[in-house]
């Protein structure tokens, strides 16, 4: 078992990774791969799993994969909205998901855009979070 250490809001968080080729906890992983059969309370954690899981790609300087991790969160968190029947509902919830995933994962993707000289992406994710947060 690896263990890593990444920077995390404003501490250092030590981190197990169990399998490095999916990143997390098993049950972390079956959460994401088996999402339509998650139930609701799993289903608002797949935002929060990806974007711990692009941080620790971005710790290893996998940028490319930090992407796909953040862009996954993101997905996970528009599809909490925009169900059939939505999981979140009540604004109070939704600002709360907007603060602590959506901003923090677009300052993320920007960071891991810039890494990857990928400029014109990082300005679309930089500006998203600032038109959230000014």
């Amino acid at each position: 078992m690896e263990q890593a250490q990444i920077l995390d809001e404003e501490e250092k968080v030590e981190l197990r990774v169990v399998d490095t080729t999916t990143w997390g906890t098993p049950y972390q992983n079956e959460i994401v791969s088996e999402y339509e059969m998650a139930t609701d309370e799993e289903k608002l954690l797949v935002p929060y799993i990806e974007r711990m899981n692009g941080n620790i790609s971005v710790y290893r300087g996998e940028y490319e994969e930090a992407v796909k991790h953040y862009n996954k969160g993101m997905l996970g968190l528009r599809m909490l909205f925009e169900m059939e029947v939505p999981i979140v509902r009540d604004q109070e919830h939704a600002v709360k998901l907007i603060k602590e995933v959506e901003i923090l994962t677009c300052v993320n993707l920007a960071h891991a855009y810039i890494k990857l000289g990928q400029y014109h992406y990082a300005i679309k994710y930089a500006s998203q979070a600032l038109e959230k947060d000014p």
